[in-house]
């Protein structure tokens, strides 16, 4: 799962018109390119918190926009999963991040919570090797949602091992109140549509899911469980149906650092419904603490270099 032993880049692969219509009841979302986009944009200017901004800091962000692919989902606008939606009273909160950054009142942006240790899968990667341990009371969970949101956390991840596993997911997600947008980081185990649809009723805005190669036996020999492929896609399918901003999340080593096998990710990803992809780069902690050491997993220069290529090619 993308989490603290990773570092993210965020690429983005839309279905074209047909291919939505054809996603038997997935909601429908929009690509907002052009005049379209830039309407958007423009709406973002009456926003007082963006207004605060000097010209300087709006021009370049306007630079770093001009390459992110805006999702109309709904009502919300998504630049990606980073970001709060717009219009909310998260996006407000971003703002103002963004503005404590040219003073000295800095505040705080995004915290995730591993609110479980508990998982079935016995990944590869996993970064949670030998800190299990036992779940975080509700009530210290409940009291840390207060002091981020306090602290002016516009984003919150609700993560594990399998969040969904906790039967209270519900609870914590009704917490967080509009001031910060959700996440959930999971690998899909344990999710059924009905779970899904009362997580959405409790707030939750994006999910990511973890899914580790567009081949379901590499998939499941990765995360040592069988059938775990099936259940990440459904998953996927699940969540995007229901008009939750949806992600898959790959942390590539080996031939998936190779330009036509993460193209065929991207296209995989597209027919799956996700919104989003996010690949992240792997890092010292829990099982790959050992494996990196050894160089078997560590991405060269030269894969950092073409995931950056397609990432510019795939959000132009």
């Amino acid at each position: 799962m993308q989490d603290s032993g990773t570092r993210p880049g965020t690429f983005k692969w839309s279905a074209s018109e047909n291919s939505i219509r054809a996603s038997k009841g997935r909601s429908s979302f929009t690509q907002l390119t052009g005049w379209h986009k830039y309407r958007v944009l423009g709406r973002m200017l009456f926003n007082l918190e963006v207004r605060k901004l000097p010209i300087r800091y709006l021009l370049s962000l306007k630079e770093i926009f001009d390459d992110m692919k805006f999702i109309g989902l709904g009502n919300k606008t998504y630049l990606n999963s980073f970001f709060p939606p717009f219009p909310s009273k998260a996006f407000e909160q971003a703002v103002a991040f963004a503005g404590s950054q040219l003073r000295s009142d800095r505040r705080l942006y995004l915290g995730d919570f591993n609110i479980t240790g508990r998982c079935r899968y016995r990944c590869r990667h996993c970064y949670r090797k030998g800190r299990w341990g036992e779940d975080l009371p509700l009530e210290v969970i409940l009291k840390g949602i207060r002091e981020l949101q306090d602290l002016g956390a516009c984003v919150l991840g609700i993560t594990g091992g399998e969040p969904l596993l906790r039967s209270d997911l519900e609870m914590i997600l009704s917490a967080i109140d509009n001031r910060s947008s959700t996440i959930l980081y999971s690998s899909g185990d344990g999710l059924t549509r009905q779970r899904a649809s009362q997580l959405t009723d409790c707030g939750l805005n994006s999910a990511i899911i973890s899914i580790d190669h567009y081949d379901p036996n590499k998939h499941d020999q990765q995360r040592r469980y069988q059938g775990a492929f099936q259940i990440a896609v459904d998953a996927v399918d699940i969540f995007a149906s229901l008009g939750v901003y949806t992600a898959v999340t790959i942390i590539p080593s080996g031939e998936m650092t190779e330009e036509e096998n993460l193209y065929r990710y991207l296209e995989c990803a597209q027919q799956w419904g996700a919104h989003e992809v996010r690949i992240g780069i792997p890092l010292p902690s829990g099982k790959l603490l050992k494996t990196l050491h050894k160089g078997k997993v560590r991405l060269s220069r030269a894969g950092i270099n073409r995931i950056k290529k397609i990432q510019r090619a795939a959000n132009s």
